[in-house]
C-alpha cells in the first residue's frame, strides 16, 4: 500500500480540510470535542505538576516514568520539554515511548518533528539575504524570482504583481492553504511546485484583508533562498544555523540522517484511529518524509536537548549579547508584529476565542515566521508546529533570557488535548522561571 493509502487507513476525521481525502468534514461540533477532552487534558497537567522543575532542580529527580505517561493519558505516546534561563539549560526531560509496539523509551536523543517552528529557520535566512541586499522584505515576489530567471504568477493580475515577500511571511496574501499537498507523495520539486501549483491556488479574499496562514508560500520563500544563495535551502540551514549553534542531532526530514534514525532516535507519530478513538495507531514515518519539498515550511526534526541550544541562541541575538552566535540586526527585522491576527482565520478555524485558562497569551501580531505577543505584560516570541503526529511549541521572553520548548506525540483530532496541556505547562514553567 501506498503511504497515502496506509495514512487514509487509520486517519482520524478532521475539522476542515475537505478538499483532502485525509480530512474528513464528519467530525462532531469542535465544543463537544473540547468539552470530551478537558478531563484527559487536566489530568495529564496534574501529573506534571509533580515534576520538579525549578531551577537547579535534578533532571534525575524530576523525571516521571515513562510508564506513568500512558496513565496519565493514554492518547499521548511521548512528551519532551526543555527550558532556559540567562543562558543556561534548567530543565530537559522526554518522557513515555518513542515506539509503543516495540516498548522503546523516549530519551534525550529521540527526535520529533517540530513542523512549522521550521518557518523559524527560514525567516532567519530570509532576514540574512535582505542584510546582504539580495533583496527586501518589501520586494514583490514576481520581481525577486524575475532577478532569478524564474516565471512567477499567482491568481489575479494584481496579486502577481503586488504580492512580497513580507505579504507571503506574515500571511498576507489570503491565499488558500491546501494542506492536502502534504500528502502529495510524488516528489514534486520546489520549482515544480512554483511554477505547476501556485498558480492556481484560490484566493479566499482581498489580498492584505486578513490574517490567514499559509505553510505553502514559506516553500517558496525557501526556493528563493536556493536560488540567491547557490545552495540547497536544508544546506544554507545546516551552515548558518545548526552548525554554529552545535545542534548535532538537527535536520530535515528529506536528510540521509533521518532515513538512518530508528529505534529512540525518532519518536513515531501516532494519532486516534476513526474506527477506535481510544486506540493510538503509528503514522508511517514515510508520511514525513512526503513533507521534504516543504521543508521550508515544517521539514526540521530536532531533540529537546537541541532545541534548547536553539533557543539560547535566538534569546542571545535578541538581546544582542556578546558573542552572540546569530544576528541581532535580523531578529530585529522578523520579530516585529506585521500583521494583526485579530479575529484570525486559519482554515475554518477561528483563533481569537473564550480563553482556555485564567492567564492567557496575547497574540499582537505575526512578524516574519514569528508571533509576537504579550504574557502577564512581557513580551514573547514564539510559534507553535504541527505534523502527522506531532505537535510542538517554542516560546521566548527575551528581556526575562528564559525559553520553553515542548513537543509530543499522540493524542486526538487535531492535537486539542495536547495543545492545551503544552499551553498549561507552558504558562507554569515560565512563572517557576520568572520566579
Amino acid at each position: 500500500a501506498s503511504s497515502v493509502e496506509m495514512l487514509e487507513a487509520n486517519f482520524p476525521p478532521r475539522i476542515f480540510y475537505d478538499r483532502n481525502p485525509l480530512f474528513y468534514t464528519s467530525s462532531p461540533p469542535l465544543y463537544n470535542y473540547i468539552t470530551a477532552g478537558g478531563s484527559r487534558t487536566m489530568l495529564l497537567f496534574i501529573c506534571f505538576l509533580f515534576v520538579d522543575i525549578s531551577p537547579g532542580a535534578s533532571n534525575e529527580a524530576a523525571l516521571l516514568p515513562s510508564s506513568k505517561l500512558e496513565d496519565c493519558n493514554p492518547n499521548l505516546a511521548s512528551f519532551a520539554i526543555s527550558a532556559v534561563k540567562d543562558g543556561d539549560v534548567i530543565f530537559n526531560n522526554v518522557y513515555g515511548m518513542a515506539d509503543r509496539e516495540q516498548s522503546i523509551a523516549a530519551t534525550n536523543k529521540t527526535r520529533f518533528s517540530i513542523g512549522s517552528i521550521s518557518k523559524t529557520f527560514t525567516s532567519y535566512l530570509a532576514g540574512k539575504q535582505v542584510l546582504n541586499g539580495d533583496y527586501s522584505f518589501d520586494t514583490t515576489i514576481v520581481d525577486a524570482f524575475e532577478k532569478q530567471d524564474v516565471e512567477f504568477s499567482m491568481q489575479g493580475d494584481f496579486r502577481t504583481s503586488s504580492a512580497t515577500l513580507l505579504d507571503a511571511m506574515s500571511h498576507q496574501t489570503t491565499v488558500l492553504q491546501y494542506d492536502w499537498l502534504l500528502t502529495d507523495d510524488r516528489n514534486i520539486s520546489r520549482a515544480e511546485y512554483i511554477t505547476d501549483y501556485v498558480p492556481y491556488f484560490e484566493q479566499i479574499a482581498d489580498m492584505r484583508s486578513l490574517f490567514y496562514y499559509n505553510n505553502w508560500l514559506f516553500t517558496l520563500v525557501g526556493y528563493l533562498i536556493e536560488l540567491v544563495g547557490g545552495k540547497s535551502f536544508e544546506s544554507q540551514v545546516k551552515e548558518t544555523m545548526f552548525d554554529p549553534l552545535d545542534m548535532t542531532e538537527t535536520c530535515f526530514v528529506s536528510d540521509a540522517e533521518f532515513d538512518a534514525l530508528s529505534g529512540e532516535e525518532l519518536a513515531l507519530p501516532y494519532k486516534e484511529g476513526k474506527s477506535n478513538p481510544n486506540t493510538l495507531y503509528p503514522i508511517p514515518v514515510s508520511a514525513l518524509k512526503m513533507i521534504g519539498t516543504h521543508n521550508p515550511a515544517g521539514g526540521v526534526v530536532s531533540t529537546a536537548t537541541d532545541m534548547a541550544k536553539y533557543m539560547t541562541g535566538i534569546i542571545s541575538a535578541y538581546n544582542a549579547e556578546e558573542g552572540a552566535v546569530l544576528d541581532t540586526e535580523v531578529f530585529h527585522k522578523i520579530t516585529v508584529p506585521k500583521m494583526n491576527m485579530g479575529g484570525a482565520q486559519m482554515g475554518d478555524m477561528t483563533i481569537v476565542k473564550k480563553p482556555t485558562f485564567p492567564e492567557s497569551f496575547l497574540d499582537l501580531g505575526y512578524g516574519i515566521g514569528y508571533i509576537i505577543g504579550t504574557y502577564k505584560g512581557f513580551e514573547y516570541i514564539n510559534h507553535g508546529g504541527a505534523t502527522y503526529g506531532h505537535y510542538s511549541l517554542i516560546t521566548m521572553i527575551p528581556s526575562l533570557n528564559i525559553g520553553v520548548f515542548t513537543v509530543a506525540s499522540g493524542d486526538t483530532i487535531m492535537g486539542r488535548d495536547n495543545w492545551r496541556m503544552q499551553k498549561a505547562m507552558l504558562m507554569y514553567m515560565l512563572d517557576v522561571l520568572d520566579g
